[in-house]
């Protein structure tokens, strides 16, 4: 009878690295010498195969994770190439549209063609009320008329009256926005007193409004009023009133925030009209007459033409 020599490991997946030993009992007689060599030396070939197909899974444990690591290197420098890329294209998009920007002249452009007398949209000669490219605050107390006299402007804005307060308005070609936050039914009531039935059509298309609070707080998002500007498809904007646009007014963060958010609407050529109210007292504990007398931060006068 032949000795019997185990196989050696299987390479076909996935009984790779396991070992199959003999089922056969030793031939040899019990106790004899050929019965213990044969032992032994089947127990060094099992003990072999065994260190052999361990040494293959490792081997290819080893090689797994070489070939995962080469992947995951390649996937990484990939989306490093591409983020540079990326990065690059949109530099270059971003120079491009700075080129073409509105915001960017040249100094001599800049500081020399400008006319004498700033261009007014509520005015007239030296008499500017409000300046085109520059916003408008209509500031008092509650009760003074600031609702009638937006109305007023309103009106003279979209070409149905031509004067407001004895001073001519220009009629603007664009739709006109109007953000009624602050009690906007009082507001629908005051302001429809205003017009009438015969202007209807005329009305649905040139003006656009916004009933109650804004999505966005102005102060902490720059880009709120030129956004509902774009949604109401409108390039004069009424907000009523300013303390509903931005909370907490009388902070200096707060009313520089909300004086970025303005300066960016006018910087995309977006007229404001803004409604504020003034503070109870003054500093000499009577009703307030001048600037100091506007309620919250020192940027929300800084800001206006």
């Amino acid at each position: 009878m032949t000795d019997w020599t185990p196989p050696p490991p299987s390479d076909f997946d996935p009984w790779a690295g396991m070992v199959a030993y003999s089922t056969r009992g030793n031939p040899h007689p019990a106790g004899s010498a050929e019965y213990s060599e044969w032992d032994q030396r089947t127990a060094a070939e099992r003990a072999a195969a065994e260190q052999e197909a361990a040494a293959e899974r490792e081997l290819r444990r080893r090689q797994r994770l070489a070939d995962e690591t080469e992947r995951e290197l390649i996937r990484l420098q990939a989306q490093h190439a591409a983020r540079e890329r990326f990065d690059a294209a949109q530099a270059e998009k971003a120079k491009a549209e700075l080129a073409q920007s509105a915001r960017v002249h040249d100094g001599a452009t800049f500081l020399l063609d400008i006319p004498p007398t700033p261009p007014a949209l509520w005015g007239k000669g030296d008499d500017v009320l409000w300046a085109r490219g520059e916003a408008i605050m209509l500031v008092g107390p509650q009760g003074v008329g600031k609702t009638t006299v937006a109305g007023q402007l309103l009106r003279a804005l979209i070409g149905l009256q031509t004067d407001v307060l004895g001073y001519p308005v220009e009629a603007v070609a664009d739709r006109v926005g109007y953000l009624a936050m602050d009690r906007p039914e009082q507001a629908r009531r005051a302001l429809g007193r205003m017009f009438n039935e015969v202007e209807r059509s005329y009305l649905s298309e040139v003006i656009r409004f916004w009933s109650g609070p804004l999505p966005t707080d102005a102060a902490i998002d720059p880009q709120t009023f030129v956004r509902i500007a774009r949604q109401l498809e409108s390039n004069v904007l009424f907000v009523d009133s300013m303390k509903d646009a931005a909370i907490g007014l009388s902070k200096d963060e707060v009313g520089a925030g909300y004086n970025r958010a303005r300066q960016f609407a006018l910087a995309e050529g977006i007229q404001m009209v803004e409604l504020h109210h003034v503070v109870k007292n003054g500093a000499d504990g009577k009703a307030p007459k001048n600037l100091a007398g506007v309620y919250g931060s020192t940027w929300l006068t800084s800001g206006v033409g």
